[in-house]
């Protein structure tokens, strides 16, 4: 057996437990979103299919949508804020200016 297939199977009960605990939420979770959940009904397992008309009921109402607009600007806002300030961060550090500020800049950000 070569090294590569060895090691693959070494490395193979840690992938299919990943796997496993990656996909069971996910599967569970659709599982949920297609039939009628209520606390009472979780509880007794009790539990009727809805089929997609949960998704239906979520896609007319308007509080998803005005959620879905505000987790956008969220997103947008701070991926641009953390691009701008990332890259005028690494401008300061390389900056090609005094050996001293530069060597001053990379000390400061390195400190914990």
């Amino acid at each position: 057996m070569s090294a590569g297939k060895l090691a693959f199977l070494m490395v193979l009960p840690a992938l299919l437990f990943l796997l496993a605990i990656i996909a069971y939420p996910i599967l569970y979770a659709l599982w949920l979103s297609v039939h009628e959940v209520t606390l009472k009904g979780l509880a007794k397992g009790d539990m009727p299919f809805a089929g997609l008309s949960n998704y239906a009921k979520l896609f007319r109402d308007p509080v998803f949508w005005r959620t879905m607009r505000h987790s956008a600007q969220f997103v947008i806002s701070s991926v641009v804020l953390e691009v701008t300030l990332g890259l005028g961060i690494a401008l300061v550090i390389n900056y090609p200016g005094t050996r001293t500020l530069s060597s001053i800049n990379k000390a400061l950000m390195l400190l914990p």
